[in-house]
């Protein structure tokens, strides 16, 4: 059975170590599938790409204003 693990690789704070989050195959694809219906309906692809626009925009955020921002990296695990 495969796993996804969430990691985030810089810790806010010092006393903080690395984040593991699991989550199992079956829930990564309900969820996945979940955003496709969304996207799938044509008037929700407003909303979908307004979502996107302010997405972009916090990452871009984090990266300009903070000192040391965290990220997700995603590992497949079998």
């Amino acid at each position: 059975m495969k796993r996804i693990i969430l990691i985030r690789l810089q810790p806010k704070l010092p006393s903080e170590s690395s984040t593991k989050i699991y989550i199992s195959e079956q829930e990564w694809q309900k969820s996945i599938s979940s955003y496709k219906n969304l996207f799938q309906t044509k008037s929700s692809m407003i909303l979908w790409s307004t979502h996107a626009v302010s997405f972009l925009l916090f990452l871009l955020h984090c990266i300009l204003c903070c000192p040391s921002p965290s990220f997700l990296a995603l590992f497949l695990e079998e």
